[in-house]
């Protein structure tokens, strides 16, 4: 599977939960009869008892950690218990299930209140039986650091569903590529989309979700935008959300570019560039490239920000009355293997 399509890059487990991994052992997840698939929607309801588990493996003298995880507790737009641990069960033998280990966190059933929340397992091999202990509290429990507290390297499989409050409404099956990226919860709130927006590098256009090499982005992007009215003007603006690390982004967000009074039918060769492009240079982690159009109240009404690093978009909006977006779209970038020299994030005076 390519590295953009990977459903565990593109709902930000890898990234928010986990580093990079090699899936190596068989991991099926089973809420009676449903198995749980990467991004697949589940109702509260549906998952008040603990999930069937088994694991693969052929030699039962080797031993496994699961661990079930919430990123987004308690709302996607305000984590501030992440994670959430809802259950462990550690000393499971290979080629057996979590009926054969030592469940040292009861199963917490999952009951979201705001927004959807993914619930992530990620299955670890330890060192040896008995070699793995409870933390002290669920609560902003840190996978990667539980992992490197017991030696346990990196996941060897992990698989994660979404669930959110259950209205009567029957949950789409197909998500929203800004949802499913947490681009809407990170950067934006939700809105519709009413202006078409296309963005491409070369002759490549960004779809959501997708991944480019920083090479391939040294160069400002061309920008069409939609619409039927010349007396219609536009913002856009370019962050990435995941500066200067998505497990750390102290950054958040990073202002890349900002070009205001685009006209609508144009792009932003016809706007007014005031925040020059500076190209992405990821140097840790799968960052997210987000471009956002918003529609201004009139001409020469927006202004730039004096600072790059941690930019808010929301903020913006409001300070300028831009509303919700109406477009948006966003792209997956990390550090080519090979290349040279770290990217300094350094507070940075914007000239007007």
């Amino acid at each position: 599977m390519r590295r953009e399509r990977d459903p565990l890059i593109v709902g930000r487990v890898v990234g928010d939960v986990l580093d990079p991994f090699n899936r190596s052992i068989a991991l099926r997840v089973t809420y009676k009869s449903r198995e749980v698939t990467n991004g697949c929607d589940f109702r509260p309801s549906a998952v008040v008892n603990q999930p069937r588990v088994t694991i693969g493996g052929d030699d039962l003298r080797v031993f496994y950690t699961l661990i079930m995880v919430d990123p987004y507790a308690p709302s996607p737009s305000d984590p501030t218990l992440r994670e959430y641990l809802h259950w462990m069960v550690t000393d499971i033998p290979a080629t057996t299930g979590t009926g054969f280990g030592q469940e040292i966190v009861c199963y917490e059933q999952p009951r979201p209140t705001v927004g959807i929340h993914r619930f992530v397992f990620v299955l670890f091999q330890q060192l040896g039986r008995q070699t793995v202990f409870a933390p002290c509290w669920c609560q902003n429990f840190r996978t990667r650091a539980f992992a490197e507290q017991y030696n346990l390297g990196l996941p060897v499989a992990a698989v994660y569903f979404n669930c959110q409050r259950e209205s009567g409404e029957k949950m789409p099956r197909e998500r929203d590529p800004l949802i499913v990226g947490r681009v809407v919860g990170d950067v934006l709130d939700p809105f519709n989309r009413s202006v078409a927006l296309r963005v491409s590098y070369s002759s490549r256009e960004v779809a959501n979700g997708c991944e480019f090499r920083p090479s391939a982005l040294v160069n400002q992007p061309r920008v069409a935008i939609g619409g039927d009215d010349l007396r219609v003007f536009y913002t856009l603006i370019m962050v990435d959300p995941d500066a200067p690390s998505p497990s750390d982004p102290s950054l958040r967000e990073y202002l890349h570019w900002m070009v205001t009074d685009i006209p609508a039918t144009t792009g932003t060769v016809f706007g007014q560039e005031v925040i020059c492009y500076e190209p992405p240079r990821p140097t840790v982690g799968i960052h997210r490239f987000v471009f956002v159009l918003f529609q201004q109240l009139g001409r020469q009404t927006v202004f730039a920000p004096c600072w790059r690093q941690n930019f808010n978009t929301r903020e913006f909006a409001e300070q300028y009355n831009l509303g919700l977006p109406v477009a948006a779209v966003y792209f997956n970038c990390q550090r080519e293997s090979g290349c040279g020299g770290r990217r300094s994030y350094r507070r940075m005076v914007v000239s007007l």
